[in-house]
């Protein structure tokens, strides 16, 4: 999996649920489960995104998604 192919990924997720994605629905996917790293790396590009935001809630338990939401802001696209 390539980076471009994670991000397309993660942006179907964010569609998929209504323009917000929890860190549970992303860990559970099969396939960004088993590209972390290329997954990790698609989300943080996707955070300088002026139409996305990724959370970073401080009770998070400890999860290999550097982020614990992804949610797309449709006035900002």
């Amino acid at each position: 999996m390539t980076v471009e192919q994670a991000r397309q990924r993660l942006l179907a997720l964010i569609e998929k649920h209504g323009g917000y994605v929890p860190v549970a629905i992303i860990e559970a996917d099969k396939q960004l489960a088993v590209n972390r790293e290329v997954a990790s790396a698609a989300a943080h590009e996707l955070a300088t995104e002026p139409d996305i935001t990724a959370g970073e809630e401080t009770d998070k338990p400890p999860y290999w998604f550097p982020y614990s939401f992804l949610m797309r802001d449709e006035a900002a696209a």
